[in-house]
């Protein structure tokens, strides 16, 4: 059964202008379901399958702190956030930064945007916040609405294949692990026939090999 794929962002921002265009963009387009099926009718059409338009569950902070109280709830929910945008300068609290590492411990699997105005800290910099640097972008304000929409889908849809990729590597080491116990527990059983029986069986199974 393929897993429902999941569109849940979060937005940290500590204007309410900036809020109000992720929840405007984000908020409005197709079901996740609905475009997949747009997807499957654009490749069958010849359209090339380009629809890049989702309705994401978009969850609103205006600080730091906020943000690190809906993942926690979020948690609590068994709730995934597949992405999240988080503006570096947020006064009065923490910034985006310290935001981004109190939240990655709640959720390691999130993939961050990281949305500045400023130059005063490099790409690099803010990198070694990362223990993987495929796991965020780098994200200018101001942005505009195309922009905003390519990186929340590129965001989300890398999201659900490492997720599905986990699962499916899951899948494999239990089917490796029930395969070996199996061996085992038929060569533990030859063990118990005649001689005879015995070294015919291992003689045909060692032919399987």
């Amino acid at each position: 059964m393929t897993p429902q794929m999941n569109t849940r962002i979060l937005a940290v921002d500590d204007e309410d202008a900036i809020l109000q265009v992720y929840r405007d963009v984000l908020g409005v387009g197709e079901s996740a379901a609905d475009s997949i099926m747009a997807r499957r009718r654009a490749r069958q059409s010849g359209a090339g399958g380009h629809v890049n338009t989702l309705q994401y569950e978009v969850l609103l902070a205006k600080s730091g702190e906020e943000a690190v109280q809906i993942v926690k709830d979020q948690v609590s929910q068994g709730n995934y956030i597949a992405a999240g945008f988080f503006d570096m300068k947020m006064p009065g609290g923490m910034d985006g930064l310290e935001t981004i590492q109190i939240v990655k411990k709640l959720q390691p699997a999130m993939l961050v945007a990281v949305v500045t105005a400023y130059t005063d800290r490099t790409v690099e910099q803010i990198g070694s916040y990362f223990v993987s640097q495929d796991e965020w972008i780098y994200f200018n304000k101001p942005f505009t609405q195309g922009e905003l929409k390519q990186a929340a889908l590129h965001l989300v849809t890398s999201w659900n294949k490492r997720r599905d990729n986990r699962q499916a590597m899951k899948a494999i080491r239990q089917t490796v692990s029930i395969l070996k116990k199996s061996r085992q527990q038929a060569e533990e059983l030859i063990q118990t026939l005649p001689n005879e029986t015995h070294l015919q069986l291992l003689e045909r199974w060692s032919q399987r090999d």
